[in-house]
């Protein structure tokens, strides 16, 4: 065991023996207690947590960029109060950490919340407020609430807790942190809860790949799975034959005796669909709703497309696509008139994934001049985000501005006109980034220039260069390390050199 030696606990409490509330200390005796304090976070359990409240009022208060260290702060002893009580026989840290003896797992979503510890579980949803909060803060939060569902588990207990969150791991090892005060607070109330509890904690990272009963627990809020008609499901294996595995199912709306579900279950044939040879069995796919597309093995998928012996894709007929907007999402064919059986789902658009094309959207296209059909148009028009749009046509704006005070016209502009423009934003003092960013949106709407887009150009790609060596850009120098300065600095409180201490015995322990 390591203790605290008793004459580091006298120098914290005779520094402040003579504070009390109202009191205005200056930024620097503050800094010297804390200095102090930080010396005991490695034999006190709680010193970080009974420092958080004080680094967090030196900072609201105190600029150490803009402000003297001599700054007068009004102190409140309310936070000093477990310092000032602090019994200097209390017991230490060990020097290895003890094992844990119960283990939670947990996670969090937009949706909810999740819990697991040894055979139970629960969840809960999260109100509008939370749901707007960072991931960040509901992983926490997740624990927090695990904590208080679990307390009559975890009285007096050293309990690991294990999150998919790196986040909130550090923040709860810690005891909060500098970083976020709302992450902070919530780690300091997760730990006051232990602290009621008699309890220690200690995070631990699980991949989320190995938390998938607890992610299930976060997202799958209701018990409702999507599904065709059972009337519907036996007309279609009648015509066109019973198919033997369900590719995207659960115990609750799988129509084949065997079935492929992403968590583990023992009656499950395999966790992932892409795994399986699609061409050896007839099979039948029906996505449910808590089907996760972006928790799909990406790279299993790759392989199924390069692989020439998988079918990746089964008959239409079977497996119907999930539904987009503007799409049926009906099993019969387009051409046969009718209803569509499909549960109606709420849907939302998928973001686009569309590679830029470039001259493909030069100034004929967007101006309706070329064979590009509307529809074509407008899906070309639509692989860029609206932020980079609304970016460019700024730009090209400020490029026909120029173009018409020196009468030439902006799409078929001289390659030379466009290095003039280029050298008067240099001359304006925009950057070499900025000026590179005006030419590609030049470039979105000029015509090519010799069968080659301005970017690519030969002459461009000279001038930028050129422009790069005559005005390099400024980049502030690293300031220099002086082990001189940092040793003279060790030297003075609230350092202590072991050396020069009156009651210093060679070979006896001392703390940091």
């Amino acid at each position: 065991m390591v203790f605290l030696p008793l004459l580091r606990a006298k120098v914290i409490q005779q520094q402040m023996s003579s504070w009390y509330p109202g009191l205005w200390v200056s930024a620097r005796d503050i800094i010297t207690l804390l200095g102090h304090m930080a010396a005991t976070v490695q034999v006190l359990q709680f010193a970080r947590l009974k420092m958080r409240p004080i680094q967090w009022f030196l900072k609201a208060h105190w600029n150490q960029f803009l402000q003297p260290l001599s700054k007068k702060l009004q102190l409140t002893l309310q936070d000093l109060q477990w310092w000032l009580h602090m019994d200097p026989l209390s017991p230490g840290l060990p020097f290895h950490p003890p094992q844990p003896t119960i283990t939670i797992t947990t996670d969090a979503s937009k949706k909810g919340w999740g819990t697991h510890i040894l055979s139970w579980s629960t969840q809960g949803t999260l109100s509008p407020v939370l749901a707007h909060c960072s991931i960040n803060f509901l992983e926490l939060h997740a624990i927090h609430l695990a904590l208080q569902v679990f307390q009559h588990h975890t009285h007096s207990q050293i309990i690991r807790i294990r999150t998919d969150n790196q986040v909130a791991m550090f923040y709860a090892n810690k005891q909060g942190g500098m970083g976020s005060p709302r992450l902070s607070r919530e780690a300091v109330s997760i730990w006051n809860l232990a602290v009621q509890l008699r309890s220690i904690l200690h995070a631990v990272y699980l991949p989320g790949m190995d938390n998938q009963l607890v992610d299930r627990l976060s997202r799958q809020l209701s018990p409702h799975e999507w599904s065709l008609r059972i009337t519907v499901t036996r007309e279609i294996f009648a015509k066109r034959g019973t198919p033997h595995i369900d590719l995207f199912a659960s115990q609750m709306n799988t129509t084949c005796p065997r079935l492929c579900f992403r968590y583990r279950e023992p009656t499950c044939l395999a966790e992932d669909a892409f795994l399986l040879h699609w061409s050896k069995h007839l099979l039948y796919a029906f996505f449910p709703d808590s089907f996760d597309w972006k928790s799909s093995s990406k790279g299993h998928l790759r392989q199924c497309l390069r692989d020439p012996h998988h079918t990746v894709l089964a008959q239409a007929s079977l497996v119907p696509p999930p539904p987009q907007p503007g799409f049926s999402a009906s099993l019969v064919p387009p051409t046969v008139p009718g209803p569509s059986h499909a549960t109606q789902r709420p849907v939302t658009a998928p973001q686009s994934s569309v590679s830029q094309f470039g001259d493909l959207a030069s100034a004929s296209t967007l101006t309706g001049d070329s064979a590009f059909p509307p529809e074509v148009l407008h899906i070309l028009l639509a692989s860029r985000a609206p932020s980079t749009q609304r970016s460019y046509s700024a730009k090209w704006n400020r490029f026909q501005r120029w173009c018409s005070t020196h009468h030439v016209r902006p799409s078929t502009s001289p390659l030379v006109q466009v290095l003039r423009y280029l050298t008067s934003l240099q001359v304006c003092g925009l950057s070499y980034n900025s000026i590179r960013i005006h030419l590609v949106a030049i470039s979105v709407y000029h015509d090519p220039v010799d069968d080659v887009s301005l970017v690519c150009h030969p002459v461009v790609k000279r001038f930028f260069k050129g422009l790069l060596r005559l005005h390099l850009p400024l980049r502030p120098p690293v300031p220099v390390w002086d082990l001189n300065l940092v040793l003279q600095a060790l030297m003075v409180p609230p350092f202590e050199p072991l050396l020069y201490r009156s009651n210093f015995l060679p070979g006896r322990l001392y703390s940091w």
